[in-house]
């Protein structure tokens, strides 16, 4: 999981400065220079959250319950319930504020942008002579192919992300639900606390899917944003 995280980081960060600069070529000054690296940056400090701190206390949290259900002297059951809680909660957390955060982003850089666009393509076609309505033209014409040039890069970076994240993605799982049955079909031959053990490390594994998905759920909403971001209006 750790490793899958860093390297849909590392895709993020090789295709992010070429999406940076054909938002400005089409136009997006305010968002490029200002608030897209400002959301960028945090989408890195939500991933290095996830990586560094949330993914460890899911597995602190599975590696106290294997503790609890093999010793009589420990109870670390509850504390364990208590690390998982809180890792699920945090992970709900920061992908809501983010989605918020790009949500207002997007609806204050799109404001500006357009009055500033628009204020651009009125001078031109009345401040230059002769040619000014027809440069006009043609730059709204090189921004919407600026924006199509965009939208396809955005495209090949969702599906890398989402090819990174696969294969991952169904190892995980596979171990989660081979436990899953483990505790089942032990359950009748087994001790009880051997099948609940197994049963609490199977949850842990499936907060750990959850983490890795918040991280390609932050990345891919970025990478939308920046699709989704138009250029000069007609």
């Amino acid at each position: 999981v750790t490793d899958t995280i860093a390297s849909m980081q590392t895709i993020a960060s090789i295709a992010m400065p070429a999406l940076f600069a054909l938002l400005a070529s089409s136009g997006r000054l305010v968002s490029v220079t200002a608030i897209q690296p400002l959301t960028f940056l945090g989408v890195n400090g939500a991933c290095h959250v996830f990586k560094t701190i949330l993914l460890p206390l899911s597995v602190m949290a599975g590696i106290l319950f294997l503790v609890d259900s093999i010793s009589e002297r420990f109870t670390l059951k509850n504390l364990a319930k208590l690390l998982k809680s809180c890792t699920v909660w945090a992970t709900g957390f920061i992908s809501l504020i983010f989605s918020v955060a790009v949500s207002l982003q997007k609806i204050a850089s799109s404001s500006v942008d357009a009055v500033t666009l628009k204020t651009a393509k009125f001078a031109i076609g009345t401040f230059v002579p002769v040619a000014g309505k027809y440069m006009s033209d043609a730059a709204e014409t090189l921004i919407l192919c600026t924006n199509a040039a965009r939208n396809a890069a955005g495209l090949l970076t969702v599906a890398g992300l989402i090819l990174t994240f696969l294969s991952p993605f169904v190892k995980v799982f596979v171990i989660m639900l081979a436990f899953k049955l483990a505790a089942a079909f032990g359950a009748p031959i087994c001790d009880e606390s051997i099948c609940d053990a197994l049963e609490d490390a199977s949850s842990c594994m499936s907060v750990m899917i959850g983490i890795m998905g918040a991280s390609l759920f932050v990345l891919v909403i970025l990478t939308a944003s920046l699709m989704n971001s138009t250029g000069l209006m007609s």
